[in-house]
């Protein structure tokens, strides 16, 4: 559901010839059955009230293999929107399929709400889907120490779009800016 709404999980299934899967190919059962609770899936992220999750983007690898971004809100739990430290910190997230499990990883700072009300939407991050160790995202702060971005154009905040690779299945992160300086926000 809406992370508005609830403590989001990040699951994953996957679809094959008519029926559904758990990541490792467990048979879950048919298209028309349906899905029945989420637990029915594969946990990649188990949230809770201080850690709310919403999956961004998933592809594959060449080898079939799935790989998804999402996003984590932080430390709002019991917090009201009109609340200033509500949806204050967002936190960007790699998870891939290997070795029979979720390598789940986080990224780097996803910056703060975009209004007030909609606590959960971010700047957002997406996959390259021709090279699954790239991610392109939006954020208001530094992707590494989270400090807000300040335009040296008009001295205001600002999402900017930065690259991220990484060498090592997610475990760490190199950024390069792809916007500065904007007089606007660059999202989603």
């Amino acid at each position: 559901g809406h992370p508005r709404d609830f403590d989001n999980c990040v699951y994953h299934v996957f679809l094959c010839g008519g029926q559904f899967h758990r990541s490792d190919g467990t048979l879950i059962g048919s298209l028309e059955r349906g899905i029945k609770s989420p637990d029915e899936g594969t946990v990649i992220f188990r949230g809770d009230a201080q850690n709310v999750a919403w999956p961004s983007d998933v592809h594959l690898f060449a080898d079939g293999r799935p790989c998804v971004v999402y996003f984590v809100q932080k430390n709002s739990g019991g917090l009201k929107s009109a609340d200033a430290r509500a949806g204050q910190d967002h936190r960007n997230r790699y998870a891939s399929w290997e070795d029979g499990k979720w390598h789940d990883h986080e990224i780097g700072h996803g910056g703060s709400r975009l209004y007030p009300g909609e606590d959960d939407y971010t700047g957002n991050i997406c996959l390259d889907p021709r090279h699954l160790d790239a991610v392109y995202l939006s954020t208001n702060v530094d992707p590494i120490n989270g400090l807000p971005l300040m335009s040296a154009a008009d001295g205001q905040r600002h999402y900017e779009i930065f690259r991220g690779n990484t060498a090592d299945d997610g475990q760490t992160w190199r950024f390069n800016s792809i916007t500065q300086d904007s007089t606007f926000d660059n999202l989603r």
